[in-house]
């Protein structure tokens, strides 16, 4: 993947921090920050001066965006997951980005069939309407917002990502 094998540390190092501070920073406020995002982009292209292989960081930054823009365009993902998909794309190249997308489909078409499972094997019966708890539909507007946040999403696929690209068990 690196022309330059020494690069290879700094790259799980610069992408160690990143989501590590994007996974902090997202479950305190539900956001991920711009300035993380550039600080990404920024170390993508340190890395691509060092490396010498700009078509590589450049290649994973189109794909990165043009996947982000179309999770964004969609509904799937928040600005921020689309920026920080980006800053992984830049610094890594378009492999993670790609399968972040490979990843997220199959959980998607796991989620549509679990979904249809359970609505089968659901029960019936209807609670009325003055036995049920009143914090019952906030519980369900918590449980539609999804299960997982984007950067922990993004933190699986990478490693994911990684270990698939430098297979250490060989």
């Amino acid at each position: 993947m690196f022309e330059v094998p020494v690069l290879v540390l700094p790259l799980i190092c610069i992408l160690a921090v990143l989501l590590s501070v994007a996974i902090l920073i997202e479950l305190r406020t539900d956001r991920i920050p711009n300035w993380l995002n550039v600080a990404g982009v920024f170390s993508g292209l340190v890395l691509m001066i060092f490396d010498h292989q700009w078509a590589l960081h450049l290649t994973g930054f189109v794909v990165g965006f043009a996947i982000g823009i179309f999770l964004l365009g969609k509904g799937y993902a928040s600005a921020g997951f689309s920026k920080l998909l980006i800053a992984i794309g830049t610094v890594t190249g378009p492999v993670i980005p790609l399968i972040s997308l490979i990843v997220g489909c199959l959980l998607m078409i796991l989620g549509y069939y679990y979904s249809k499972l359970r609505k089968r094997c659901e029960n019936t019966f209807d609670v009325p309407e003055e036995l049920e708890h009143p914090d019952q539909e906030l519980e369900n507007q918590r449980n539609r917002r999804g299960l997982i946040k984007g950067s922990l999403f993004l933190s699986f696929t990478t490693i994911l990502g990684l270990l698939i690209l430098f297979q250490p068990w060989k």
